[in-house]
């Protein structure tokens, strides 16, 4: 089966293979762990890990500052050497303050973590930096094109996490979702520094460090604040549905979002990481930018058409049968969720262009928009204490934003590819 993961082919559609035959495997595992999660863990329990996983992605954005994104950008290797120093130093020292944070709350014994208890928040700082580290060597990997190094990586974490949730779910361990969660993430970051080969305490990395923190900048200034809207839109359901409504609730939301979301993590991301590589020397090459961008659009589309409309149309049967008559209203849930986690499975892979066009100063505007109109959406909801009335406006919101940033990202777009027609037609 490792000869499925290093086919090591140049082509675009080689290495979305290279890589996607390794989460497609992992995608497999994640599906066929729910049916037994759900018969071994309550909503409740799925409704707290939820919250756990929602607030360590959060926090893991803030830490690196999304450095981590440029470090494929830079054509010297050291320079990519230095991105990846500065986002570990960056997310190491915002989990040791935060880490002393909770410590000095503790101490005044104020409760300011939505009634969770201390060794949940103290599990949401470990996992904040498992998935910053994870990230940060998934961008280094991308720099080196071994999509067979993440291939294999994505297949560990799923395999382990879902061994672990199962086999602590199993002998009743508290938490046990969590600790699945931590263990499969520890256990692919192992994998990653074995193979990544990287010395980041190197002396005359200090200065290299200086120099990217600088000319990198725009990352901070620009894309951090449009990921943590962006991630803030996508886990401020969590947050509201913990404080509005139940956490029995928070699990049925929970499933139905992870259940639809395991093609964007797996098939989007996969897709995603080799093409912001292409696209970005595309960039570079001064190539037509508009035809790839289409035929990406186009391929998701058809990959995702059929099992979406399955899940609108038969939502509540099918997570009935797959599930436990227990889980009907997350298929419910699912149903209105699954028009704009469509749109987001074709679209959302081809976000970071932004970033290789060097319009990410615009990003913020769009990722505004989005967290507003789902903020507004869920509050209205709560205030009148209904949950799908919440889930409903959510999906028209988010529906409108992500229409709005590709409708510009086409015009950008075309603008470049406009501009190298005009330089064609100038030189002949």
């Amino acid at each position: 089966m490792l000869k499925l993961f290093t086919n090591r082919k140049k082509t675009f559609l080689g290495q979305v293979f290279t890589l996607g035959s390794g989460t497609l495997f992992a995608q497999i595992i994640t599906s066929l762990s729910y049916l037994v999660l759900t018969r071994i863990y309550s909503p409740d329990d799925i409704g707290v890990f939820s919250f756990f996983h929602s607030a360590a992605i959060v926090l893991s954005i803030i830490g690196t500052a999304t450095y981590e994104h440029a470090i494929i950008l830079p054509k010297r290797t050291k320079y990519g050497i230095a991105l990846f120093r500065l986002s570990a130093i960056l997310l190491s020292g915002l989990v040791t303050l935060l880490s002393a944070f909770v410590l000095f709350i503790r101490l005044l014994n104020v409760d300011l973590f939505f009634g969770y208890s201390l060794t949940i928040i103290v599990a949401i700082l470990i996992g904040c930096l498992f998935i910053g580290f994870f990230n940060i060597f998934n961008y280094w990997f991308i720099r080196l094109e071994r999509y067979d190094t993440i291939s294999i990586s994505k297949l560990l974490q799923a395999l382990c996490t879902s061994i672990g949730q199962i086999f602590f779910g199993f002998y009743s361990v508290p938490l046990g979702l969590i600790l699945g969660f931590l263990s499969g993430r520890f256990i692919s970051l192992i994998y990653y520094k074995l193979k990544s080969g990287i010395k980041l305490f190197k002396r005359e990395l200090i200065t290299d460090t200086k120099s990217v923190s600088i000319k990198y900048s725009k990352q901070p200034k620009f894309y951090l604040l449009s990921r943590i809207l962006s991630q803030g839109a996508n886990e401020s359901p969590i947050f509201l549905i913990a404080y509005f409504f139940d956490s029995a609730i928070l699990g049925f939301y929970g499933l139905a979002y992870r259940v639809l979301s395991v093609p964007t993590t797996y098939i989007g991301t996969s897709v995603g990481h080799v093409f912001f590589k292409r696209f970005s020397h595309k960039v570079e090459k001064s190539e037509f930018l508009l035809k790839p961008l289409f035929l990406v659009w186009s391929s998701l589309f058809v990959i995702g058409i059929i099992p979406i409309l399955l899940i609108f149309l038969f939502g509540p049967d099918l997570f009935e049968l797959i599930f436990g008559i227990e889980w009907r209203i997350a298929g419910e849930i699912a149903g209105h969720l699954s028009p704009v986690l469509f749109l987001k499975f074709i679209t959302g892979p081809t976000e970071k262009t932004y970033i290789s066009i060097d319009k990410q100063q615009y990003i913020p505007m769009f990722s505004t928009i989005d967290f507003v109109g789902r903020v507004a959406g869920l509050l209205i909801g709560g205030f009148y204490s209904d949950f799908f009335l919440s889930i409903k406006l959510l999906v028209i919101f988010q529906t409108t934003s992500v229409l709005i940033l590709n409708l510009f990202l086409i015009y950008f777009v075309k603008i470049h590819d406009n501009n190298i027609i005009s330089n064609i037609s100038n030189k002949t």
